[in-house]
């Protein structure tokens, strides 16, 4: 009897105790998905960050890619309006088809591989066709 009365005393005096100090929250234990988010601030870098030019200025005509999209070494991603080139193109073979036609005037005309029935045979030994 003693002994039953010193736990049933221990147990209050513990309950009691626990009671005098912080709150203490409970909750039932059930499986879900855990949600958590977290704000911050800082800023964001690129892993890698690539300059891009042309061979030639120009307007860009047409882009190729979406921003963000992920592309492969030698992807063309933009084409430059042509019409400036295409005129200078024209412009420029016409200048060469006139230095052609100059050099074809000052050259003289191509020799005749063919026998003339007038030419002498260069050998004494050659006879006459």
């Amino acid at each position: 009897m003693i002994a039953g009365l010193g736990v049933v005393g221990y147990q209050r005096i513990a309950a009691q105790q626990a009671t005098d100090g912080e709150p203490t929250e409970t909750a039932v234990v059930r499986r879900g998905t855990l949600l958590v988010t977290a704000d911050a601030t800082g800023s964001l870098a690129p892993q890698a960050e690539v300059s891009l030019s042309f061979s030639s200025g120009g307007r860009v005509d047409e882009v190729l890619v979406e921003e963000g999209q992920v592309v492969e070494t030698g992807q063309p991603l933009a084409r430059l309006e042509t019409d400036d080139l295409a005129l200078q193109m024209a412009q420029t073979e016409v200048g060469l088809a006139a230095a052609e036609a100059q050099l074809a005037q000052l050259l003289p005309p191509p020799r005749s591989r063919r026998k003339s029935p007038f030419m002498r045979p260069t050998c004494r030994r050659c006879k006459p066709r």
